[in-house]
């Protein structure tokens, strides 16, 4: 265990020098004013009711113990999310040890656990502080229900349910705790099966069901929630059967790994369909054929069950399936494949070694290939240059992309991702948004103002995009301004104070070019409420006097 530490150790190290990301880093930590303020009396009070986009407090509370500690140090974050995540290493090997008595197979699967390149998104992402933390504690539930299934009592159940719910107040991932523990109950526990097994179960319902309805609301409230019109029910299934084989792909053959894979716009393949579904169909068939091993099947259900709410049958956010969804689940599709590797291995000593021998190169390979994706999370513009690398037909990437470019200074990259976007979703209001903005710095602002109309039109509530529409009015004003055509400039400086009328060069713009068209009252108007907003600015005041006099 101390090995395998250190080797998932080395695999994460270049994290502490890593950035946030743009992509949520900024609403969860870097940019979030509630988060910045640490540990506060109304901070914490913040955490625990804030309810968008999900209600998970202890993750809440748990960036703020950050700031508070670390400030801003945005790798001191990644370490502390790494930390968590060889936590997890450490107490999964303890609960299967316990559970199995197996030690040499719970290593084994605690290794691929440590190691797998589908976790470098849930580890590296300081926005997925909630799958290490969530995974912690259902760790914990399940440490505790052994304790409970070998000597029940209402006060070992009790330390059950608050695990359970801690678990769920870090992320809403495992609401299928209850079947999770059936599951566990039939193999490796092998408890008599009895209707009392499920009645013991029941109390866990009510944080499922809360928690459930709690996270629905809250997407629903941000707008992530896709209605049946947008996606009807047999898209929703085929999706599902698609993503349960890419993460049966990706679990065995760890390529190609992005941090969005985006909902097709067109309706997939029948044959991927066919593919994919018949794939999971045929393992289970498999793994009852086998039933009397019972941890083939208990793998597979623990697979299959743990995905349920993240296959998209409730479609939340604009992604097809997602690396970090796989957090936990694989751990059951580890177990059936180290348990079964023991069975053949036991044989005879020639086959421990071989299979030994094996096991630690498919562990050092898996390592390397995450040490490699590791890396793609070093700043916003990797993680989207490798979204675009792999999912080129995904518009958000090459947005995202072009705009990581722009901010860095390079307009022609970024155009070409913009314009790649555009292709993709022509009248998508962000990416027209974007557009615009690189065409604010080619200094086409006529363009740039029809691409911000554009994303109004397509989203009439889109500020950014309103508020870019009031800066590029004000930058083609105060152009002709300075060229000498006030009269030419006024339009465009009465569109910027329209669009953003707290802008104190806004109002300061538009109350000069008011007098110079003789209109002293509409000018004092607007430098007053100019003044309003910045009340210590003397040069300001001196203006209205002047032209008051």
């Amino acid at each position: 265990m101390a090995a395998l530490l250190l080797f998932a150790a080395w695999i994460y190290a270049p994290v502490r020098t890593f950035a946030f990301v743009t992509w949520d880093d900024e609403a969860y930590v870097s940019r979030n004013p509630d988060v910045a303020a640490g540990l506060t009396i109304a901070s914490i009070r913040w955490a625990l009711t804030a309810m968008a986009p999900y209600w998970h407090p202890f993750t809440w509370l748990s960036h703020l113990l950050d700031v508070q500690l670390f400030g801003l140090d945005a790798g001191a974050h990644h370490v502390v999310s790494l930390v968590w995540h060889l936590a997890n290493t450490l107490l999964l090997f303890a609960v299967l040890q316990r559970m199995t008595a197996r030690p040499w197979c719970s290593v084994a699967v605690a290794a691929i656990f440590a190691v797998h390149p589908l976790h470098v998104e849930s580890v590296a992402w300081i926005a997925e502080r909630k799958d290490v933390l969530s995974a912690f504690f259902a760790f914990l539930t399940i440490g505790a229900y052994v304790r409970y299934a070998r000597a029940p009592s209402s006060a070992r159940m009790a330390l059950v349910f608050l695990c359970f719910c801690a678990s769920l107040l870090a992320k809403p991932m495992f609401v299928t705790m209850p079947m999770w523990l059936l599951i566990l109950d039939w193999w490796p526990l092998a408890r008599p099966r009895s209707i009392a097994r499920v009645t013991e179960k029941l109390v866990l319902l009510i944080p499922s069901i809360a928690v459930s309805a709690i996270a629905f609301i809250g997407q629903q409230r941000v707008g992530t929630v896709a209605g049946l019109v947008q996606l009807p029910i047999g898209a929703r299934v085929s999706n599902a059967a698609i993503a349960y084989g890419a993460y049966l792909r990706k679990t065995i053959w760890p390529v190609d790994l992005a941090a969005l894979y985006p909902y097709p716009d067109a309706p997939p393949s029948a044959s991927l369909v066919a593919t994919s579904a018949g794939a999971v169909v045929a393992i289970s068939l498999v793994v009852w054929f086998w039933r009397r091993l019972r941890y083939p099947a208990a793998g597979w259900l623990w697979f299959l069950v743990l995905l349920v709410p993240v296959i998209g049958l409730v479609q939340v956010g604009n992604q097809a399936y997602a690396d970090r969804f796989t957090y936990v689940p694989i751990v059951g599709l580890a177990i059936a494949l180290v348990w079964g590797l023991a069975d053949v291995a036991h044989r005879t000593p020639m086959l421990r070694a071989i299979t030994s021998a094996a096991f630690v190169v498919i562990v050092v390979v898996l390592g390397v290939v995450a040490r490699a994706q590791v890396m793609t999370w070093a700043t916003s513009e990797t993680m989207w240059t490798q979204v675009v690398a792999v999912t080129p037909e995904s518009y958000y990437g090459h947005t995202s992309l072009g705009a990581e470019l722009l901010d860095r200074g390079d307009v022609a990259g970024a155009r070409r991702h913009q314009e790649g976007a555009l292709a993709l979703r022509p009248n998508d209001p962000e990416v027209n948004n974007e557009m615009g903005m690189v065409l604010v710095r080619e200094g086409d602002i006529a363009s740039a103002i029809a691409r911000f109309d554009a994303a109004i039109r397509a989203n009439p509530g889109f500020d950014e995009a309103r508020s870019n529409l009031a800066r590029a009015h004000f930058t083609r004003g105060d152009t002709l301004a300075r060229q000498g055509n006030m009269a030419a400039a006024l339009p465009d400086f009465e569109a910027a104070v329209a669009g953003d009328a707290r802008r104190v060069e806004f109002q300061v713009a538009l109350g000069i070019a008011l007098v110079n068209a003789g209109r002293r009252s509409e000018a004092l108007a607007h430098l007053r409420a100019a003044l309003a907003v910045d009340p210590a600015n003397d040069r300001l005041r001196q203006l209205i006097a002047q032209i008051e006099r």
